[in-house]
């Protein structure tokens, strides 16, 4: 693979079909040039970052050193990569399977480890991650059909079932609602006619049956004549039998 055709410029060619996206990073500044680099979650084992570390206008060496991609995937787990050097300055990242297994952002960055216990931090990047079509969990319409069918039979049974139920409920509120009616209507009645005969006694102007009604053998006068029935009823009784002979 060629990624340099002079300091500043980067080409890359894939002999293996991989989608290889070449970055030039300077150590001090981050990155100088790329494009943009987004990868599909279908991407498997063939997601490659290519990256060319400069300083200034100057290729950055690497020799002798230990080159480890770090990234943050969209969840928050690390992932660590050694990279492999493939040419003065410029070495490879396999993302692999789980380099691209969530969409979202990953950040990224790198460590160059020198003898001597010697780390030089480079600045971050990102990459993003496209969630690809799941055929796993496609199914045809034969399969879907059914269930569809059968879940809107379940529905409409349902629907009818509570429009019978709230039409009952309308109609037992509407008979008691009548039966109410009629019963204060009857009690209004009742009380209208004890009324009437009161006012009647009280003025005067009742029938004198009914007056006569109201006074006892013994002249007594009762506010009612239920009062005079009550007595009556109270008092003990003795029958009188003629007998001829």
């Amino acid at each position: 693979m060629l990624l340099f055709n002079k300091p500043t410029a980067i080409s890359y060619i894939s002999k293996s079909g991989d989608k290889i996206y070449p970055v030039v990073i300077d150590i001090k500044e981050g990155v100088k040039s790329s494009e943009t680099l987004s990868f599909m979650t279908a991407d498997s084992n063939t997601g490659i970052l290519s990256v060319a570390f400069m300083e200034g206008e100057t290729i950055y060496n690497i020799d002798g050193a230990t080159v480890v991609c770090d990234i943050e995937r969209p969840d928050g787990t690390d992932l660590s990569i050694g990279a492999v050097k493939v040419a003065d300055g410029v070495v490879e990242v396999p993302l692999g399977v789980n380099g691209t297994s969530q969409p979202g952002m990953y950040m990224f960055d790198f460590k160059i480890v020198r003898p001597g216990s010697k780390t030089i931090g480079v600045p971050l990047v990102s990459y993003t991650v496209t969630q690809s079509i799941n055929t796993d969990e496609i199914v045809t319409q034969d399969d879907r059909l059914p269930v569809l069918n059968d879940l809107i039979v379940k529905i409409q049974n349902a629907t009818s079932a509570s429009t019978q139920a709230t039409n009952e409920c309308n109609n037992a509120t509407q008979n008691s609602i009548t039966a109410t009616n009629n019963s204060i209507q009857a009690t209004n009645n009742v009380n209208n006619a004890l009324k009437s005969i009161n006012n009647a006694i009280a003025s005067g102007t009742v029938d004198l049956e009914l007056k006569q009604l109201r006074t006892s053998l013994d002249g007594t006068v009762y506010t009612t004549a239920n009062d005079r029935i009550n007595a009556i009823e109270k008092q003990s009784y003795i029958l009188f039998e003629e007998v001829i002979g």
